[in-house]
């Protein structure tokens, strides 16, 4: 069972704007269970002790032009994809080392490593692209949550504190027509998916790919 549920993660697709860099060993640190964690290796403690600069997962040294501007573009994104697509047909395209003569080989490991580096550095700026639509999707899943949670809350307060008055809907009914009238898709747990369905309508044509309340200037659509 587990050798088959590993299988199948291995075999997960991924998807152009999925990136993941493979760590040295040195960058490699075993992962402490719950039942090691103290009051000195508890990760949340961690974190307010040394940010996010910890561990494997230390955040890497950016330009600041990089994290300024967090509003999702997914035309952009739908373009990096585009742009990659087209490199990686080039790469697949190109004559096998091994075949070529001996003199020309060089010049042929050069040319790929070329094309391949520009492919690495599109697929990371397709990442970052694809968190920015999965945060402004969270966050809008969130705000809405939270507005369902309150409404109904203020509901059963009003019912409790006015008991005589008429009910309508019961609280089960008034809750469904809450979240059927205020949630939309899903997207915690499933970001994959909620990406590629922004990318798919704005294939379609439109410049935000549905996400609520964003607003892309006429320069950049």
């Amino acid at each position: 069972m587990a050798s088959s549920a590993s299988s199948r993660k291995r075999g997960k697709r991924r998807y152009f704007w999925e990136y993941s860099e493979q760590l040295t060993p040195s960058q490699q640190e075993r992962i402490l269970r719950p039942s090691e964690w103290n009051r000195d290796t508890l990760p949340s403690n961690m974190y307010q002790r040394n940010g996010l600069h910890h561990g494997k997962y230390a955040v890497k040294k950016s330009r600041r032009t990089d994290v300024e501007d967090l509003t999702p573009n997914p035309k952009k994104l739908l373009q990096i994809g585009n742009e990659l697509r087209k490199l990686n047909k080039v790469i697949s395209d190109l004559t096998p080392v091994s075949e070529l003569p001996l003199t020309a080989r060089p010049r042929s490991r050069k040319e790929k490593n070329k094309l391949a580096s520009r492919a690495c550095r599109l697929k990371k700026k397709a990442q970052y692209e694809a968190n920015k639509v999965k945060l402004w999707g969270l966050n809008t899943e969130y705000d809405n949550l939270l507005f369902v949670i309150n409404s109904i809350k203020q509901d059963i307060v009003n019912r409790v504190q006015n008991p005589r008055e008429e009910r309508g809907p019961s609280m089960g009914q008034k809750l469904e027509i809450l979240i059927k009238d205020t949630l939309g898709l899903p997207v915690a747990g499933q970001t994959s998916e909620f990406v590629n369905q922004v990318l798919g309508k704005t294939a379609e044509g439109n410049p935000t790919g549905g996400l609520v309340g964003l607003r892309i200037p006429a320069s950049k659509v």
